[in-house]
């Protein structure tokens, strides 16, 4: 009769990375949640990836809104009308600024 063969791991614990703890460290410096996911740990991994992006796409979003209103701060400064985007240089700048962060 064949003897069961045992797993190498307990079931409880999560399986054995598939790299070295290094390799998922610098992989995690790289792209956030790929150490996690190289060890295993998927959801754990997606979790931090998911996280990171939307911190990202908020900071992104908070980013557009004050160069914009610095834009216009600087066009109510200076007396610039509204379709206008040459006058004075401060406002000039302020909105080369704006214009290429979008």
């Amino acid at each position: 009769m064949a003897k069961k063969e045992k797993p190498r791991y307990n079931l409880q614990e999560s399986p054995p990375s598939l790299v070295p703890a290094p390799v998922a460290a610098i992989a995690s410096l790289i792209l956030p949640g790929l150490g996690q996911v190289l060890a295993r740990s998927i959801q754990r991994g997606l979790l931090l990836f998911g996280s990171t992006i939307a911190i990202v796409a908020m900071l992104t979003l908070v980013e557009y809104v004050v160069f914009t209103w610095l834009a216009g701060q600087a066009r109510a400064r200076h007396n610039v009308a509204a379709p206008a985007t040459t006058g004075h240089p401060d406002f000039e700048r302020k909105l080369r600024v704006q214009e290429n962060t979008i």
